[in-house]
């Protein structure tokens, strides 16, 4: 068997483990601190307890590395034809930008033209969607399904019906604005043995470049494949198979479709995060979710902070629904993963305490904590600098400060209208 280390979690060390954990190690910090007061703590035993945690929360990452370096199996290419006929399901809305382009990368692919069936969904589009889908039809004998909404229903109903009507076992989800590279279909197909009921591969920003946003979001993409859901993939329990470029299984997808299409948790109608909720059905299903990273594809993320804000409320809430409706099945996990799992629901919900009470503290209590953080932040960006002059490896700092800035108002808020049906929902 060929095996491979996951060095890109590696490269990561140096850019993310020490402001990842600074940030954790703040938060809990400020946490203790509302509840063990100077009338109960001096500040030495606090100064004791914040060394404590330092070393439990950087023994943690360390070991959430660790795992995500393990060697990975390297499946062997299937020859030409021994590989399986797939469905490909596109749900599509207003995205007369993209679309053709999108259509042209999936038949440039290597995978056998043949071996494709390709189901469209045109959600209600109200701009020259339509058109630019039908001028890829006319100039293709690609095996394409049309599927015309009247009007907008949202990416699930168009998932449902193209799950419903697709004829092969092998089906691929991906987003109207993913770009495929010519082997990204074959490698993640090929990496899907029988026992894989779904399966996500790494996803990268393509429009990475363009701003300070998009550059932060790009760093953002890495590290969650690169390191989480690495790690996940190591316990057969990935989190999310995003939508933009996973595949599942139809058995598997048919066991939890009338649940998928009722979208119902703790009585709330879940209009939001269909990728997550259909990845949290299949695990309560003792499904294996898995992640490679062979397997490339590139999305388009927002380019604007208003339309970053606008998708942000939806992740938040659709993470936060399912992370709960996940509780239970965690205990069944291994302790590391149990570990894992709860530890990164506690330190999301902690960013929100972050920056009110860094400035409460600091300016009420004691100018040590304001002093520790800059002393810190100085500390990282010499050692930036001293690092062969990469820059680059300052956008760590950046994320996390960017962050923390939004996420300290837009997760409550985000958790605040969770059963606002119309509140961050998004069309198509």
């Amino acid at each position: 068997m060929n095996t491979k280390r996951n060095l890109g979690a590696f490269k990561l060390w140096s850019a993310s483990v020490l402001p990842v954990t600074l940030v954790i190690l703040s938060n809990i910090s400020f946490v203790i601190l509302i509840y063990f007061n100077q009338q109960y703590l001096d500040w030495d035993q606090l100064n004791y307890l914040n060394v404590g945690m330092s070393v439990a929360i950087l023994v943690f990452f360390i070991f959430l590395i660790y795992e995500a370096l393990r060697p990975v199996k390297l499946e062997t290419p299937l020859e030409e034809e021994n590989l399986p006929f797939i469905s490909l399901i596109l749900p599509i809305y207003n995205e007369e930008k993209h679309i053709f382009d999108v259509l042209t990368s999936i038949i440039a692919s290597n995978y056998p033209f043949e071996k494709i069936e390709l189901i469209l969904i045109n959600d209600g589009s109200t701009d020259n969607t339509l058109a630019e889908i039908r001028r890829f039809t006319d100039h293709t004998n690609a095996d394409v399904k049309l599927i015309n909404f009247s009007q907008n229903s949202g990416k699930k109903a168009g998932l449902v019906a193209g799950f419903k009507i697709a004829r092969n076992e092998v089906i691929l989800t991906i987003d109207s604005d993913t770009f495929l590279l010519p082997d990204s279909i074959r490698k993640l197909v090929g990496t899907m043995d029988s026992s894989i009921d779904a399966i996500c591969g790494h996803t990268l920003v393509k429009n990475e470049k363009i701003n300070l946003l998009t550059r932060l979001q790009g760093y953002e993409y890495l590290l969650s494949h690169e390191l989480f859901k690495s790690f996940e993939a190591g316990y057969n329990g990935v989190l999310c198979c995003p939508g933009c470029f996973s595949a599942f299984r139809k058995s598997a997808l048919m066991e939890v479709i009338d649940e998928f299409e009722r979208s119902v948790i703790f009585n709330y109608r879940v209009d939001y995060g269909e990728d997550r909720y259909l990845t949290a059905l299949l695990l309560k299903n003792n499904k294996k979710v898995v992640y490679t990273g062979v397997a490339v594809a590139y999305t388009v993320v927002p380019e604007t902070l208003s339309s970053f804000v606008i998708q942000r409320k939806r992740w938040i809430k659709s993470w936060f629904v399912n992370t709960l409706y996940l509780f239970g099945l965690a205990r069944h996990k291994s302790f590391i993963y149990q570990v894992y799992f709860y530890l990164s629901f506690i330190f999301n919900l902690l960013i929100i305490s972050s920056i009110p009470l860094f400035i409460y503290f600091a300016f009420t209590l004691n100018w040590n904590f304001l002093l520790h953080g800059l002393y810190m932040v100085v500390l990282y960006i010499i050692f930036t600098l001293l690092n062969q002059g990469k820059i680059r490896l300052i956008m760590p700092l950046i994320f996390y400060v960017f962050t923390l800035g939004i996420y300290s108002w837009l997760v409550p808020l985000a958790i605040g209208n969770i059963s606002d049906h119309r509140w961050g929902k998004r069309a198509g």
